[in-house]
């Protein structure tokens, strides 16, 4: 598809926008369509003549000082797939400013707490596991669903909260990606007759899309203005616990002493890949400049939960020194220590430049220090 034929999809549906979340509409949105080679705005006050640096993915982002749903065309591949991203990147549009309340905490780092969140703790993969069958079922009623779920999000936050960082990630994440899918998902069925698909037992940051729109629908049928709610603080899970919370709810058949030894398996198994991926020779990258605009697929990033996050497809590391692309393959980044380490790969350093070209891997750096073998160290000071 072209950037033309995409504007001309969005601009022919704004006129008649859908209605999917009271008081939200992406109609008056600044939104920046883009591939490889063509950018084109609407509703931007004021659009750069260059394009902007860190143009790479499906975000709200700051172009020219003014939030803007960023859509990339290589996010779809069908025409009726464009809406559902804009309804969903507009929203967060509407969220970032003022359609939401602001939350975060002081000091909140929202890679420090990814980095931080027990994704491989197998207790918390059995209630991850557990709620998308909740979600599933078709033998318990809406009310009997909500109950089990308050039960699992209750024991869930126990775990979560023994690391402050990671309870505020989910609810953070959560209230502000579930809402979004659960409007892709409206978008998608309303425009394409596409099906609501199934919750995916899913246990890091992507569980945040699924189980977050999933808890929306289920909210949406039971608790009036349940968006108020969420657009004040609450994340969808929370704000099930918050109603449902004291309702009973029989855990037996959710099997979670067989979950959680079933998950032990599946941790031992993922830490056994891991050290084989990083067994051979690799390349240190220590970022000592923190204004480093980072950025990688939600749908497929790994958290350690001691500090270090595992990408094993796209990866991003973008600012005024340059970029280092990830297009495949893995990169661990450690923020216990400042770097970055994937698989040795073909990279030369010329000067102060660190540079590299390759299908999987794409460097130009600036100002790149050699510090010791396959190890360097990238400050602009």
């Amino acid at each position: 598809m072209k950037v033309t034929e995409v504007l001309e999809i969005i601009e022919k549906n704004l006129r008649n926008p859908l209605d999917v979340w009271p008081g939200y509409s992406p109609r008056q949105a600044p939104m920046a369509i883009f591939d490889d080679q063509e950018i084109a705005y609407i509703n931007h006050p004021s659009p750069p003549d260059e394009r902007p640096s860190g143009l790479m993915a499906a975000t709200a982002m700051p172009i020219n000082e003014v939030i803007t749903a960023a859509i990339p065309l290589w996010m779809f591949t069908a025409p009726g797939q464009a809406l559902p991203l804009v309804y969903h990147e507009c929203f967060h549009v509407f969220q970032d400013t003022g359609g939401f309340r602001e939350i975060y905490p002081p000091g909140y780092n929202f890679h420090l707490a990814l980095a931080a969140y027990p994704e491989l703790q197998p207790r918390q993969r059995a209630l991850c596991w557990a709620e998308a069958e909740v979600y599933n079922a078709a033998h318990w009623s809406d009310l009997e669903k909500a109950a089990l779920l308050a039960a699992l999000t209750s024991q869930r936050f126990a775990i979560l909260e023994q690391q402050p960082l990671a309870l505020a990630l989910a609810k953070i994440s959560e209230r502000h990606e579930g809402p979004a899918f659960f409007i892709q998902q409206q978008v998608d069925w309303l425009v394409n007759e596409t099906p609501l698909p199934d919750v995916p037992a899913a246990y890091g940051y992507s569980r945040q899309y699924y189980s977050g729109a999933a808890a929306c629908r289920l909210l949406q049928r039971l608790v009036p203005d349940w968006h108020l709610a969420i657009q004040d603080g609450a994340a969808p899970s929370e704000l099930l616990l918050r109603h449902f919370g004291e309702y009973p709810a029989n855990l037996s058949d959710l099997r979670l002493e067989e979950k959680t030894a079933q998950e032990q398996v599946n941790v031992d198994a993922i830490l056994m890949e891991f050290e084989q991926a990083f067994a051979g020779p690799t390349i240190r990258l220590e970022i000592a400049d923190e204004s480093a605009m980072r950025g990688f697929n939600p749908m497929s990033v790994l958290s350690l939960g001691d500090g270090r996050l595992l990408h094993s497809d796209i990866y991003y590391l973008h600012g005024d020194f340059g970029f280092l692309h990830l297009k495949q393959g893995r990169l661990l980044e450690d923020f216990n220590t400042g770097d970055l380490i994937f698989p040795a790969a073909p990279v030369e350093l010329q000067g102060d430049q660190l540079v590299a070209d390759s299908e999987t891997l794409q460097i130009q750096l600036c100002g790149v220090q050699e510090i010791g073998v396959n190890a360097y160290r990238l400050s602009l000071a």
